[in-house]
């Protein structure tokens, strides 16, 4: 199928975009992806699992309608993948990412241009009008939901309801500063109800590791733990919540007393940049180049993208330094807004000055239900509650003790059944269920086992 004429940029090449039909009965239910619908990736350049088709109609097809199954969205796989030099492993450190994240942009040049969230919602809804589907229910996950805002937004018609899991909005804080409330109120929350632990207490420990790894980073692998990639792993282990959260007192009052052991296989687990959570391996079919073009042709800037760059890296610079620090305890300013690979200065040096034009309307004045879960640092409630003011008629529906994309880490179901019943009637559901979610569970610090004394507690 090629792009819909009706392009987002008429600058913008056309790209071929590879799709199947397929027909006979629904395909197998996986929660409320049923019928022609599925799940959005969960970043840009990921396709996400169970990804059927871009919308859905209703939760019931015909069977004698064709199923759309596009293999993925443009720059994915058999979609044209994107190729501009990015490969595995990523770069060790933040400024060699940033780098090659410019070279990718040098590589494509203006087909760079082609690979926007906007473009690929037009793809989108150029498989609706293929299909004569008049109104779409979407459903979105993590940067699914970016996608989705975009779709409704460009295409507002055609939308009957939406539901957004892990949202964020489309204008959302490129200093990552809700994440760091988010950081500190999941900590708290999980001390809170293991009770075994001192919220206080464990972020006061990760601040001293933070300022500890400062000035002693510690050598791994040919890599470097330094206070950035202690931030990178802090943040992405309480995002799995509830698996993987209540391993971070362990891990961080161990290392303090001198045994690293924990610290450093959280570290080859999630592989962080010092100075870049980006990660060298992936379990979904993954493109890092389809990836960065949408971050540095979609996400807000930090600095006059028409500037040059050595103006833009004096902005940037100008701006981090008015930030106060505390705003992101336990961490230090430039170790958390470096954290994230799609945060702070991941784009400064694209090459593309103007950027594509990429018009829309309104939103629709649709049903919405927006899910977060409560743990998540990723896609934080706060953010969820602004992605949800976007649209006139929304619902925020929190998880306990969920981390990103709550129905993932959701036993019992009931997540995935709210967004079912919400996807049949249009109507915020009863929410009882999602009491029964356990807590999780925190693993106490054990005696070190040994360890490099560089890194052992003075006190």
């Amino acid at each position: 199928m090629r792009h819909h004429p009706r392009a987002a940029d008429p600058r913008t090449p056309r790209i071929r975009q590879h799709g199947r039909r397929l027909r006979g009965d629904p395909a197998p239910r996986r929660g409320p992806h049923q019928g022609d619908g599925g799940r959005q990736p969960r970043r840009p350049g990921r396709l996400g699992p169970g990804v059927r088709a871009a919308v859905r109609h209703h939760l019931q097809r015909p069977a004698h309608r064709p199923r759309p199954a596009p293999r993925g969205t443009r720059g994915i796989g058999r979609s044209g993948s994107v190729q501009c030099g990015i490969t595995f492993p990523l770069p060790a450190t933040r400024d060699g990412f940033v780098r090659l994240a410019a070279a990718c942009g040098q590589n494509l040049g203006t087909r760079a241009r082609a690979y926007t969230s906007a473009e690929t919602a037009d793809d989108f809804d150029a498989v609706r009008q293929k299909l004569g589907i008049d109104r779409l229910d979407l459903l979105g996950q993590s940067y699914g939901t970016y996608l989705m805002t975009v779709y409704a937004q460009r295409h507002p018609a055609h939308v009957r309801s939406v539901v957004l899991s892990s949202a964020y909005p489309l204008a959302f804080d490129m200093w990552a500063r809700p994440n760091a409330r988010a950081a500190r109120r999941t900590v708290h929350l999980m001390c809170e109800r293991a009770k075994s632990c001192n919220g206080d207490k464990v972020l006061t420990d990760i601040s001293h590791l933070s300022t500890r790894l400062r000035t002693h980073p510690i050598p791994y692998d040919g890599r470097k733990l330094d206070d950035t990639a202690l931030a990178s792993i802090i943040y992405n282990t309480a995002s799995q919540a509830p698996t993987a959260v209540g391993d971070i007192p362990a891990m961080v009052r161990t290392a303090l007393k001198g045994d690293t052991t924990l610290l450093v296989k959280a570290a080859r687990d999630q592989s962080p940049m010092s100075g870049s959570s980006a990660l060298a391996q992936r379990d979904e079919p993954f493109n890092p180049g389809q990836a960065v073009s949408v971050m540095c042709n979609d996400y807000p800037t930090l600095w006059n993208r028409q500037a040059p760059v050595n103006t833009r890296l004096r902005q940037f610079a100008a701006k981090r330094a008015a930030l106060k620090d505390r705003t992101f305890w336990p961490f230090g300013k430039t170790a958390w807004t470096s954290a994230m690979n799609d945060r702070g200065n991941a784009c400064i040096r694209w090459p593309d000055r103007t950027g594509p034009k990429q018009p829309s309307t309104g939103f629709p004045d649709v049903p919405v239900l927006v899910v977060s879960g409560e743990l998540d640092t990723n896609t934080p409630t706060e953010e969820g509650r602004q992605a949800a003011r976007q649209f006139p008629h929304s619902t925020v529906i929190e998880v306990p003790n969920t981390g990103h994309v709550a129905e993932d880490h959701d036993p019992t179901g009931c997540t995935s059944g709210i967004e079912t019943a919400f996807i049949r009637t249009r109507q915020a559901p009863a929410t009882t269920c999602l009491t029964k979610l356990p807590a999780p569970p925190v693993h106490l610090a054990t005696r070190p086992s040994g360890g490099d004394s560089r890194y052992a507690d003075k006190e």
